[in-house]
C-alpha cells in the first residue's frame, strides 16, 4: 500500500520604530511575508519534494526528502541514498521522517520501512516492517512516522501494520495491539498511525481508524481516548479524520492537525477545540505532510498544507496568515508549489520550512527588517503622535506597552491586535496639554504618570 495512494535614555523620534518592540512582538498584520532564504538543488539538496527537517543533537539539519537523506552542516549537503547491492546504505531514498536517540543514532521512517544510521561508522541498519508483523501484507507497510521518547524507546507509526516498538534487546519492532476491551475490538492490522509524540505522562497517536488514542505501559496495549467535542459534554466521541500531526505546547494543550482541520485538546477537561476546519478538503490531500513548532515567544506555527502556514499568536487560537515570500503572498491561494511540509525551530531560532516542491525555506526573525507606525488622522486605532516620550511594557498584561506622546497623553498598544487605545490628557500646566515622559505600574495594575509640566 503506496503512501501517496493514501495522502497526497531615549530620543526624541517622529515615528515609533518596531526595534523598541522586538523584544515583546514578532507580528503586525493580518497577513506576514517573511523575509526567507531559499535552500534547493542549487545549493546541494538531493530533492526540491522536502518531507521531513529534523536538527540532530549536535547541530545538524537533517532532511528527508522523495531522492534521498540529506544532512546540512549550515554550508554544504551530505547525501545518503540507497546503493544497489550494498546492504548498509538506506533502505530507500524516500524519507518521511527523523528521530535522533540517546546514542546520537539517526532513525528515519521510509517507503521501505526503518534505517538506522550510525554516524561513527557511517552504516545503516536496515528494518523491514514485514518480519515483525503476524499478518504479512501483500507489500511492504511503510513506515510514516517515527519518534523516540525519554526513555529511549523508539516508536514507528506505519501504514497498514499500526504502531511499533522496537525491542533493543532482540534487535525487533514488536506491533502494539488495541486494548480489545474498547469498543468494536480494535485491530492493529490495516491500521495506519500518522502522529506521535509524549504529552501528560503518555505516548499519544493519532489513528486513521480509531482516532486519538494513548499508550498504556502497564497493559502494554493502544487505549482509545474519547473526548468532549463541539461543546458537548454529554456525548464522547473521537475522530472520524485521518490524523497528520501531534504536538504538545508549552501551556498543556495537544495541537493536532489531520487532513481536514486544525484541533487543540485539553487532558485536564478532556475538551477537544475546533480551531481551523474544512469539510470539503479530499482525503487524498497533499496535507497529511504537515509541521507545528513553538517559537520561544510561544506562538505556535503550522504548516497545514491546504490552509498554508500559519501562525497562532501567543498559544491562543487567533491565527494569521503566513507568505514565505512575495511570490506566494501574490498567488493569493495556497498553490502546491507552496505547500509546507514540514517544520523545524532549531536551537538558535531559525525556522526551517520544508515545501513540496520548492526545497526549505530559512526563517531568521533577527533579520527582519524594521517596521514603523505613525500617526493617521484617519485611523482611530493609529498612533496619536508622532513625538514619543516614553515606552514601558505593562507588568501585569505582558500583551500591553504603554506609549507616552507630546501633546497627547499616552497610548496602550496591542501588539497582537496591532492596534493603539488613545488614552488623553488634559493638564494645564503641561506645555503642550499632556505629555507623558514616564510610566510606573504596581502589581494590582495602577499606573503612575510622570509628566512634562505637571508631575506626577
Amino acid at each position: 500500500m503506496h503512501l501517496e495512494k493514501i495522502l497526497k535614555p531615549l530620543k526624541y523620534t517622529s515615528v515609533l520604530i518596531l526595534l523598541i518592540f522586538s523584544t515583546f512582538l514578532f507580528g503586525i498584520t493580518d497577513a506576514q511575508v517573511l523575509n526567507t532564504e531559499r535552500i534547493s538543488l542549487t545549493q546541494g539538496l538531493s530533492d526540491n519534494h522536502v518531507f521531513s527537517i529534523f536538527q540532530d543533537s549536535y547541530g545538524f539539519i537533517w532532511v528527508g526528502t522523495l531522492n534521498g537523506l540529506d544532512m546540512y552542516d549550515g554550508y554544504n549537503f551530505t547525501i545518503y541514498r540507497n546503493e544497489l547491492n550494498n546492504d548498509k546504505s538506506i533502505a530507500n531514498n524516500e524519507i518521511f521522517k527523523i528521530t535522533e536517540d540517546k546514542g546520537h543514532n539517526i532513525w528515519t521512517a521510509g517507503r521501505s520501512g526503518v534505517s538506522e544510521f550510525n554516524r561513527y561508522n557511517h552504516t545503516f541498519k536496515n528494518f523491514d516492517l514485514r518480519k515483525f508483523l503476524g499478518s504479512v501484507p501483500r507489500t511492504n507497510p511503510e513506515a510514516v512516522d517515527i519518534y523516540c521518547d525519554r526513555d529511549n524507546n523508539i516508536w514507528v507509526g506505519s501504514v497498514g501494520g499500526g504502531l511499533l516498538k522496537y525491542n533493543r534487546k532482540s534487535m525487533r519492532f514488536e506491533q502494539i495491539a488495541y486494548d480489545t476491551a474498547n469498543a468494536g475490538k480494535p485491530t492493529s492490522n490495516g491500521d495506519v498511525i500518522k502522529g506521535i509524540c509524549f504529552y501528560n505522562g503518555k505516548l499519544w497517536v493519532m489513528s486513521w481508524q480509531y482516532g486519538l488514542c494513548y499508550y498504556d505501559s502497564v497493559k502494554g496495549l493502544l487505549e482509545i481516548n474519547n473526548f468532549i467535542y463541539e461543546n458537548n459534554p454529554s456525548h464522547l466521541t473521537n475522530f472520524t479524520e485521518r490524523g497528520t500531526y501531534l504536538y504538545p505546547d508549552q501551556n498543556g494543550n495537544l495541537w493536532i492537525s489531520t487532513i481536514q482541520g486544525i484541533y487543540k485538546y485539553s487532558r485536564k477537561n478532556n475538551i477537544m477545540d475546533v480551531i481551523k476546519r474544512n469539510n470539503n478538503i479530499p482525503m487524498n490531500q497533499t496535507s497529511a505532510f504537515p509541521g507545528i513548532a513553538q517559537d520561544a515567544d510561544g506562538n505556535i506555527w503550522i504548516g497545514s498544507g491546504i490552509f498554508g502556514l500559519l501562525k497562532f499568536e501567543g498559544v491562543t487560537d487567533n491565527y494569521k496568515r503566513i507568505y514565505l515570500n512575495k511570490s506566494e503572498e501574490n498567488s493569493k491561494n495556497n498553490t502546491p508549489d507552496f505547500f509546507e511540509t514540514s517544520l523545524c525551530l532549531d536551537n538558535s531560532g531559525i525556522m526551517w520550512i520544508g515545501t513540496l516542491l520548492h526545497g526549505i525555506y530559512k526563517y531568521d526573525r533577527n533579520s527582519e527588517p524594521f517596521v514603523s507606525y505613525q500617526y493617521d488622522m484617519n485611523n482611530k486605532n493609529s498612533l496619536s503622535g508622532n513625538y514619543i516620550l516614553a515606552l514601558s511594557q505593562s507588568t501585569v498584561n505582558k500583551d500591553l506597552i504603554y506609549v507616552g506622546i507630546r501633546g497627547a497623553g499616552f497610548d496602550k498598544f496591542y501588539p497582537l491586535q496591532h492596534k493603539f487605545e488613545r488614552i488623553p490628557l488634559k493638564l494645564k500646566k503641561d506645555t503642550y496639554g499632556g505629555s507623558v515622559r514616564s510610566f510606573l505600574e504596581n502589581g494590582d495594575g495602577t499606573l503612575y504618570l510622570g509628566t512634562l509640566g505637571a508631575g506626577l
